[in-house]
């Protein structure tokens, strides 16, 4: 892993003139430095500092690699002016606060104030972490109960679950004229019967919820960030099983190709991410854990347990809509290769 980088953010004036001059005045203000958390490649967040300087508190500086990522930062910062808004209580403390908007020459940035804590995938990423039960144990108890007290406080009104439907349509869109569609919709049937006609509530949704974006302190989770996908009423199955479908997709990370998983008997590296068919069908201790925590949130949310399948599937369906590239080709055929139910004995 590459280790961070301590360096003094470059800034130059903000593009818009009449905009917040953010970054600049911060860096104009004296002794502020800046360490690099994040380096990515391609169109979205390009560089993630955080900042430290005795005169501030510590900000989040995410600057886009491009011009094309300002409508991703800028739904971010409103998002995030959205949940500060709402009566979050104690939960309040894990979301960041929106500073401003700002640009570095000719790219966005968005200023946040920074949450401590540990992002949870230091610790997945960590040696044989997830190949034994109880630190998965306590990752899945800790994202259940975030996703819980969330759900508690921003619930709003019941509607008839429409999310299976929602992503019907958006499979057809992206995926129109694809050899895969009709046997991923096909999939797709007996969900939307069995989630279509119950009411569930309305709640903030926060649309990337997986480890990279989770923080975790000795207490518990001490922040949520990555609000870029997020909404102030959604369905809050999509949290639930992005988790969890998350969390399966890199099992299988530190195994060669055909190679056994440690810790997952009957787990190979092979095909596109086994991690997932094995946790949703398999019957080890993985499994029973994945079914668990969807079952806990289905039950949460006043639906029945046995619905977990139905909302796996269906989280399937949404990754393969949402990921771009390679990625989302693969959950539409692994959406495509899944058993309508998942067989006797699996509960």
């Amino acid at each position: 892993m590459t280790q961070p980088t301590v360096t003094q953010p470059t800034v130059t004036q903000p593009a818009e003139a009449s905009g917040p001059r953010g970054i600049v005045d911060l860096a104009r203000a004296g002794d502020l430095h800046g360490i690099l958390v994040a380096a990515r490649a391609g169109a979205g967040v390009g560089l993630t500092f955080t900042t430290t300087g005795p005169a501030h508190e510590p900000l989040v500086i995410k600057v886009g690699a491009t011009p094309a990522a300002r409508p991703s930062l800028e739904a971010e910062g409103r998002m995030l002016v959205e949940l500060r808004r709402m009566p979050l209580g104690q939960l309040g403390r894990t979301v960041p606060r929106y500073v401003r908007t700002a640009s570095v020459g000719d790219r966005p940035a968005l200023v946040a104030t920074a949450l401590p804590g540990t992002p949870m995938s230091i610790g997945y990423r960590s040696w044989h972490h997830t190949a034994r039960p109880t630190p998965v144990r306590r990752d899945f108890q800790l994202a259940g109960a975030w996703l819980r007290e969330l759900q508690d406080v921003s619930a709003r009104r019941h509607e008839s679950a429409g999310w299976t439907a929602e992503v019907i349509d958006a499979l057809g869109g992206r995926w129109d004229g694809h050899p895969l569609l009709d046997p991923a919709l096909a999939r797709l049937a007996a969900p939307r019967e069995h989630l279509g006609g119950r009411p569930v509530v309305d709640t903030v949704v926060h649309g990337d919820f997986w480890v990279g974006n989770i923080l975790v302190g000795e207490g518990g989770i001490t922040g949520v960030v990555g609000w870029k996908s997020g909404k102030v009423a959604g369905c809050p199955l999509s949290d639930l099983t992005r988790f969890a479908l998350g969390y399966c997709f890199d099992l299988d990370r530190t195994a060669r190709p055909g190679a056994r998983v440690p810790g997952h008997p009957g787990l190979r590296r092979v095909g596109f991410a086994p991690g997932i068919r094995f946790a949703l069908l398999g019957r080890g201790w993985l499994s029973r854990e994945v079914r668990r925590f969807l079952g806990d949130g289905l039950q949460g949310l006043g639906l029945p347990r046995w619905l977990w399948y139905d909302a796996a599937l269906t989280g399937i369906g949404e990754l393969a809509v949402s990921v771009p590239g390679d990625l989302g080709v693969g959950y539409l055929e692994l959406l495509a290769s899944m058993p309508i139910r998942p067989g006797p004995g699996i509960q």
